[in-house]
Parts: structure tokens; C-alpha cells; sequence
């Protein structure tokens, strides 16, 4: 068993500047407000629990990956997210009520995001970002579906914006404060023809 002064040793072998640390926390406040924008507006639109759960995986994983972000990042972000989160809504119901066609979709989905991937690192992120919706599928439970399945596409899609756009403002907060240091500009590399 590891004691408190071992443990503490052993954490700063891995982080000896606390720069992860100090990115978990700023991911834990994108998960905190995320969840709180959810919990506010979940009675409000009527939406099911799930709608809470979703929020929380696209939002906990966005935080991890939006410490690379740059402003591109983050507008193709405000873009491809909220998309990705009402196809992932989308995508819940079909699995419901058409099992194969659905479990087939998200198959396709995955292997889409993942083979964009070959396109350099700005279509990398983006692809991560559409696998974000797909993996909460997976995670919500198969319940109650919203009464109205549009209203409940369009609050997700709502919700993983709010989710980019406060993580936006904390990471900003967090580099402006030297709290984080900012990330280098992706590469784009440039358009061939094969």
C-alpha cells in the first residue's frame, strides 16, 4: 500500500510540473458546467435522463482533447460537435427501434471518423470529435425515448455546443492565466491529388 508522501512522489515522476494536473481540472470545470447546463435545461425541455449522461461523455472527452486545440480547432469544432451530437441522438433512436440498421450505421460512423483520420491533423481532431456522440451511444442507457425525438435532437446538438463553447472560455482562461500553456498551431498539410 502506498502511503501519501509515496504517492505524491510517484504522481510528480509522471507530472513533474503538474501541467496535466492543472488540464484535468480545467476538463473537470468543462464536465462541471456541462452537467449543470443539462441539469438546468433536462425539466425545462422535458428530455430523459440519457440527455444528462450524453452531456457529461461529450463533454469529459472534449476536455481531454480540446487541450490542443487552437482557434481553427475550436470553430470547426463549434460546427462538427453539435452535428455529430443530434446524429448521435438520431442514432440512439434508430438502434431502438431498428437494431441492425442502427448498430450498421454506427459501425459506419466509427470507421468514417476514424478513416479521416489520413488527412492530417485538423481532420484527426475532427474526426475524435465525431466519435464523441457515437462512444455516449454506447453509454446511454436504452430507455425511455423523448417524446418528441426533434426537440431532444436539437437540445443535443445545443448542449455539446454550450460544451465547446464553455470549455472555449475556460481553456482561453486557463492560457491567458498561464495556467496551461497554448498550444502550437496544427499543420495542415497541404491538398494532393493521388
Amino acid at each position: 500500500m502506498l502511503t501519501f508522501p509515496r504517492s505524491l512522489h510517484r504522481a510528480l515522476h509522471f507530472d513533474p510540473d503538474g501541467r496535466h494536473l492543472r488540464a484535468t481540472a480545467v476538463t473537470t470545470a468543462t464536465v462541471l458546467g456541462t452537467y449543470g447546463w443539462a441539469l438546468l435545461v433536462e425539466p425545462l425541455a422535458g428530455l430523459p435522463t440519457d440527455s444528462l449522461v450524453q452531456a457529461v461523455v461529450v463533454a469529459s472527452a472534449l476536455g481531454r482533447v480540446q487541450r490542443a486545440f487552437d482557434r481553427t480547432d475550436r470553430i470547426v469544432a463549434c460546427l462538427v460537435l453539435p452535428c455529430a451530437a443530434a446524429g448521435g441522438t438520431e442514432l440512439s433512436t434508430l438502434i431502438r427501434q431498428h437494431p441492425d440498421l442502427g448498430d450498421a450505421l454506427f459501425v459506419v460512423g466509427v470507421a468514417a471518423a476514424v478513416a479521416v483520420r489520413r488527412f492530417g491533423t485538423r481532420a484527426t481532431r475532427a474526426g475524435t470529435l465525431v466519435v464523441l456522440p457515437l462512444v455516449a451511444v454506447l453509454l446511454v442507457p436504452a430507455g425511455v425515448v423523448a417524446t418528441d425525438g426533434h426537440a431532444r435532437t436539437g437540445w443535443a446538438a445545443l448542449t455539446a455546443l454550450v460544451a465547446v463553447l464553455w470549455g472555449t472560455v475556460l481553456m482561453w482562461a486557463a492560457h491567458r492565466t498561464g495556467v496551461l500553456p497554448r498550444p502550437p498551431a496544427a499543420w495542415v498539410p497541404p491538398f494532393t491529388h493521388t
